[in-house]
């Protein structure tokens, strides 16, 4: 287990300096479908009703942030939904027609801060190594 990088090159905005910097790199997406066959394969319960779990986990974190709440799970960390547009100079100029959108924000809690740390997961630099990405 580790999480790997590559090295790329960013230039510092308005000069010509470039500096290198490790870039975390994505080796697959792993979908709730394996979540659930890994997490029924654990325990007594069947990958369906660990299916049916999650979907519905899926279903009220998302009414939750529509109804303005912030959603904490457990030791992973917390959503919460955030607006964003345009402003107003005086505040009785302002109106919903000025807002351009919702973003979805998840904040980690200190548990899980602590648990994925350069402290405790190893990293490699993924042109060290073979990487195979993960496959549906």
């Amino acid at each position: 287990m580790a999480i790997y990088y590559k090295l790329v090159p960013r230039k510092k905005p308005g000069t010509t300096i470039v500096k290198w910097y490790g870039s975390a790199v994505n080796t697959g997406v792993v979908k709730i479908d394996q979540l659930a066959e890994e997490m029924s394969s654990e325990s007594t319960v069947t990958r369906h009703d660990v299916l049916s779990v999650l979907s519905s986990l899926q279903q009220h974190i998302m009414r939750h942030l529509a109804l303005g709440h912030s959603v904490r799970l457990g030791d992973l960390g917390s959503f919460h939904a955030s607006l964003y547009g345009y402003g107003s100079e005086q505040k009785k100029d302002y109106s919903p027609s000025m807002l351009k959108g919702i973003r979805v924000h998840f904040r980690r809690s200190p548990y899980l801060k602590r648990e994925i740390s350069l402290a405790k997961v190893p990293i490699q630099n993924v042109s060290a190594i073979n990487l195979q990405p993960i496959t549906e």
